[in-house]
């Protein structure tokens, strides 16, 4: 009897600690119609994922070196440019383009934009969640959350009120610690900023403009709208456990947070949150795009099989049911459909509004680098805050020292 083909998936923890039940649910059914195929599946922890990714790049052993990975879309052109990822353009052919969310193919290419390396398995859209029954309790209305101002005074009604004692604001998105650039990207892009150059040999984000959106950003924290507490860490809790009245958010939980049967279902969050687009800044609405891709790696042995898991996986059917189990949204648009369609109409036209007007970080091949000098300069700002030196002044000047590294960056690649 023929050997099964063993296959490593590494993915993040996007289910958190069901992210191996959940995600074994479709390995199953892939096994179901590839017997020949065995996939060992192992979780690697946001923190530490980029640094393994780097470790791969670099040829160090590895036990079980992964052959098919879930990267940040993000990291596409960087880890492409470091030799770590196989070209997949050709194995393109046999995937409906037309069905792929738009704008996310700037995550799968070179900067060039001929050559493939990964393909989108699921998106992060960023909206707003609220809650109506707090804002009626304020006396605002969800139309004054559409600009800035209207965002940040509703935030600072509810700071002041007497609701202000059991709810806060806002907390930052995501699980992965500290502000990363993608939080920062619709604050830059509202106020008409942008990271680097068209031709992408300079950055961009010290620059006035840019300063102004992610002084925005960091003077809600300043003010306490976005709570900090203890040394390092961000209060407790987000929108979906019910301490806060306001999310900027990606994810589509309707089958987690929103369902009764889930373990921590809150029904005061589910009977009462509302959806609105991200609120529009000076230079108009715009908001941000990520998500995850699928990629091979180089050094697979198997790359035909390889790509087979990645089709299935980003399959429509494959990801309506993962989406559904880990709140994301899917990132073809019949798939995006299907799932949209179990939710308000009102919901559901307000992500469809959120593609429209969605921007994609650049398509950079120092992107991933980018990311990781970005977010050390916001470490640095956050202390600024906790320690009460924060000022426009300490984020033009760690800014700056950023926006230098990256140039030399830049220098290298482009």
């Amino acid at each position: 009897m023929t050997s099964p083909i063993k296959l490593n998936l590494w993915v993040m923890p996007n289910a958190g600690f069901d992210t191996q039940r959940v995600l074994q649910k479709e390995l199953a059914l892939f096994h179901r119609e590839n017997p020949g195929y065995d996939v060992k599946l192992t979780v690697q922890p946001w923190h530490y994922a980029w640094d393994r990714l780097i470790a791969v790049a670099k040829k160090r052993d590895y036990r079980d070196p992964p052959d098919v990975v879930q990267i940040g879309g993000t990291w596409n052109t960087t880890l492409a440019a470091l030799g770590t990822l196989m070209d997949v353009t050709d194995l393109l052919q046999d995937t409906d383009r037309s069905d792929i969310v738009r704008p996310v193919w700037n995550y799968c290419y070179e900067p060039t934009r001929t050559r493939a390396f990964s393909l989108p398995w699921f998106l992060d859209a960023r909206v707003l969640y609220y809650r109506r029954d707090l804002l009626q309790e304020l006396g605002v209305q969800p139309d004054d959350l559409s600009t800035w101002k209207g965002f940040r005074d509703a935030c600072e009604r509810l700071h002041n009120s007497k609701l202000g004692k059991k709810y806060f604001a806002l907390p930052l998105p995501g699980q992965k610690e500290g502000i990363l650039i993608h939080d920062l990207a619709p604050w830059i892009w509202g106020a008409g900023g942008n990271f680097i150059s068209s031709d992408r040999r300079t950055a961009q984000f010290h620059e006035s403009s840019a300063l102004k959106g992610m002084d925005f950003f960091y003077r809600m924290m300043v003010d306490h709208l976005i709570p900090l507490s203890g040394r390092d860490r961000f209060s407790t809790g987000d929108f979906f456990s019910g301490q806060f009245a306001f999310q900027i958010s990606g994810v589509w939980p309707i089958n987690t947070y929103l369902n009764p049967k889930y373990a921590y279902y809150q029904p005061d969050v589910a009977r009462h949150y509302g959806v609105a687009s991200f609120p529009a800044g000076p230079a108009g609405q715009v908001t941000y795009l990520g998500g995850s891709n699928l990629a091979i790696v180089r050094t697979s042995q198997h790359p035909h099989a390889a790509w087979k898991l990645i089709q299935f996986l980003t399959s429509p059917e494959s990801q309506v049911r993962h989406c559904r189990q880990i709140g994301m949204l899917p990132s073809r648009y019949s798939a995006l459909e299907t799932l949209l369609s179990s939710a308000p109409a009102s919901v559901a036209e307000t992500f469809r509004q959120a593609l429209r007007v969605a921007r994609t970080l650049p398509c950079a091949a120092t992107l991933g680098t980018l990311e990781r000098i970005m977010g050390r300069a916001s470490r640095e700002l956050m202390a600024a805050v906790r320690e009460n030196r924060y000022n426009e002044k300490v984020l033009a000047d760690e800014m700056a020292a950023a926006a230098k590294e990256s140039d030399y960056v830049l220098s290298l690649y482009e």
